[in-house]
């Protein structure tokens, strides 16, 4: 019984950047003849690029911590189905997150218009014993007051997207509070106080 042979000639090419490649691969049979195939490969986001914000917040890192990638477009997704007017660069989930879900985004890249998808994540459980002093659904432009045991206190109040970029800083001392945002969404509100321990504490406020 006669013996054949088939060698198969695969060339790999090592890329950085997320979009849809094609090439081929070609079997070689000098018997048969040669048979090329050609196939697709989709290279998603890392899933590195979604942050979890406590229970209820996933979030696009920005520019400067997602390897320097600016999106225009977004649409969150659960479970392999998209989420009904989640079409922001963060996700609030009303009922939390679902641990046992898997979430991800399809993300339109701003300088070529270029959608892929994010690598999908599973939420974790984040366990807090923060009691915030500050109402967490407030209107734009809404003076909030800080309540704080000590007095007299001085610090600084900074306003963060869920993506890291900072959209107010604010000084405050006993008897002056803070103003929200005047754009709606989901903010991330550090609190830094002189001489506390701890140095800094996280709210997370919806400002609606």
């Amino acid at each position: 019984m006669p013996l054949y042979f088939a060698s198969l000639l695969c060339i790999c090419y090592i890329v950085v950047k997320p979009d849809i490649y094609h090439g081929s691969v070609t079997f070689y049979d000098s018997i048969s003849g040669n048979v090329t195939i050609p196939f697709a490969l989709e290279l998603r986001y890392n899933s590195y690029v979604i942050a979890q914000r406590w229970n209820d917040v996933l979030a696009i890192r920005n520019y400067e911590h997602n390897g320097n990638f600016n999106f225009s477009d977004f649409q969150w997704y659960k479970d392999g189905v998209p989420i009904p007017g989640a079409m922001q660069s963060y996700y609030y989930a009303e009922e939390k997150l679902d641990p046992d879900a898997e979430y991800t985004a399809l993300v339109t890249r701003r300088e070529d218009g270029v959608s892929l998808f994010v690598c999908s994540v599973k939420p974790v459980v984040v366990v807090s014993t923060d009691k915030p002093d500050i109402p967490t659904l407030v209107p734009p432009n809404q003076p909030m007051t800080i309540a704080n045991k000590k007095k007299p206190f001085n610090g600084i109040a900074c306003w963060f997207t869920p993506a890291g970029v900072n959209v107010r800083t604010q000084h405050i001392s006993d008897g002056f509070g803070v103003v929200s945002p005047n754009q709606s969404g989901i903010y991330i509100l550090t609190i830094v106080l002189e001489d506390t321990d701890p140095a800094y504490t996280n709210y997370l406020v919806l400002v609606k």
